[in-house]
């Protein structure tokens, strides 16, 4: 009995954290949409900096690699011409990890 109320403990602070990177995620996306618009590279960069390593926490590993590389070129003045294919691949992975989430909260209700 120990053992199981331990283990719903860490799902439930697993489940919490889980929760709060989706909406933030969900929040985010469509302001890194508004300055990739108007090719502002640098808050790009800082947005990518941000989330680098909360990706890394959940496993998201390809999501972080392109948060890196997005965060590097970004710095750089002017931003290489390649930043707009990193931002897609680094919007896809992002909007996959929100799914993929929801998907898993959906599915282990943590009151359980």
């Amino acid at each position: 009995l120990h053992l199981s109320i331990r283990r719903q403990r860490q799902m439930c602070i697993r489940d919490s954290y889980l929760c709060g990177f989706e909406q933030s995620l969900s929040k985010d996306l469509p302001l890194m949409l508004d300055v990739v618009d108007v090719e502002d590279w640098q808050t790009l960069s800082k947005f990518a900096h941000r989330l680098k390593s909360s990706a890394r926490i959940v496993g998201a590993y390809h999501l972080s690699q392109k948060c890196e590389t997005v965060e590097h070129i970004g710095r750089q003045i002017p931003a290489e011409p390649l930043i707009l294919l990193d931002w897609e691949e680094m919007k896809l992975a992002i909007e996959e990890l929100i799914t993929h989430i929801r998907k898993y909260l959906e599915n282990h209700d943590s009151t359980q």
